[in-house]
C-alpha cells in the first residue's frame, strides 16, 4: 500500500472531491428553484392575463346589454309615440269632419 502520508493525502483529496459534489450539487439544487421561481412567475402573469382578459369580457358583455336595453327602450318609446299619434289623429279627424260639414249651408238667401 502506500505510507501513512501519501495515503493521508489521497484522503484529504477524496474529502475535498467529496465537498466540491456536494457544492455542485447545492448549485444545481438552487438553479432548480430559481426555475420553479421564474415559471411560478409566468404562472401568475398568465392568471393576471386571464383576469384581464375576464374583466374586459364582463365589460363588453355589460355594455352590450345596455345598449341593447337603451335599444328596447328607444324602440318602446317610438311605439308609444306612434300609439299616441294614431289616436290623436284618428280623434282630431272625426271631431274636424263633424265642425266643417255643419258651417255655412243652413243660410242662403
Amino acid at each position: 500500500m502506500h505510507d501513512p502520508t501519501t495515503q493521508l493525502f489521497l484522503l484529504t483529496e477524496i474529502a475535498l472531491l467529496k465537498e466540491k459534489e456536494k457544492e455542485k450539487e447545492k448549485e444545481k439544487e438552487k438553479e432548480k428553484e430559481k426555475e420553479k421561481e421564474k415559471e411560478k412567475e409566468k404562472e401568475k402573469e398568465k392568471e393576471k392575463e386571464k383576469e384581464k382578459e375576464k374583466e374586459k369580457e364582463k365589460e363588453r358583455r355589460r355594455r352590450k346589454k345596455e345598449e341593447e336595453e337603451e335599444e328596447e327602450e328607444e324602440e318602446e318609446e317610438e311605439e308609444e309615440e306612434e300609439e299616441e299619434e294614431e289616436e290623436g289623429k284618428g280623434k282630431g279627424k272625426g271631431k274636424g269632419k263633424g265642425k266643417g260639414k255643419g258651417k255655412g249651408k243652413g243660410k242662403g238667401t
